[in-house]
């Protein structure tokens, strides 16, 4: 089974940061994401957007690497998650896709939602 679980920890100097879990297949890895509240703001929208529509696409970047984390809305509500966490600058990193149904994106949006509570 495939897990991605975005975990808020806390807000500084107006940066956001999650603990990100990816368990792709046999592999897995952990990481923390910071991103601006401003830019996290755009993201909850456009996923939301995407959510609605079952229609678009979105890429999610860390601030402090080349971390990312692409949802992109298929056919019959099949959402396409694809990233790399650990930054490729590290000996280990994990470049990942899943696939998954549109119901987990509302669960991704709840996770992320969860710096502005």
């Amino acid at each position: 089974m495939n897990t991605l679980k975005i975990i808020y920890n806390e807000t500084w100097n107006d940066y956001a940061n999650f603990s990100v879990f990816v368990k792709s297949g046999k592999f897995s890895g952990e990481t923390n994401f910071c991103i601006s509240a401003c830019l996290l703001k755009e993201g909850i929208d456009a996923l939301q957007k995407i959510y609605q529509s079952l229609n678009g696409s979105y890429v999610l970047n860390d601030y402090d690497s080349d971390d990312f984390i692409s949802f992109e809305m298929q056919k019959h509500g099949q959402l396409l998650i694809r990233g790399q966490i650990g930054g490729s600058h590290n000996p280990q990193f994990l470049n990942f896709e899943m696939s998954e149904d549109q119901t987990y994106l509302a669960e991704i949006i709840q996770d992320l939602k969860g710096a502005f509570h």
